[in-house]
């Protein structure tokens, strides 16, 4: 399945169906097998994350996916 990413396309053989939240899997399956992730998503993967963190906690700061995003979020920082 080809899979785009930032307008380039990969055959990665990842599923990027789905609403937005659904996009972060597939993005680190990517981040998984590319040898060298796209400059541009080091860059605004943790710009995006933080955004949906900010919603989860404004709609509920109980929330239990707030904490699979802060490691997300500490993940892509390390990019």
């Amino acid at each position: 399945m080809r899979f785009l990413v930032n307008g380039h396309e990969y055959e990665l053989d990842i599923d990027p169906a789905g609403e937005l939240p659904d996009h972060v899997v597939p993005v680190l399956r990517y981040l998984d097998v590319a040898e060298a992730p796209l400059p541009e998503l080091a860059e605004h993967l943790p710009v995006a994350v933080t955004r949906m963190i900010a919603i989860l906690r404004e709609k509920d700061r109980d929330n239990p996916y707030v904490s699979l995003y802060e490691a997300v979020l500490h993940a892509a920082e390390n990019l």
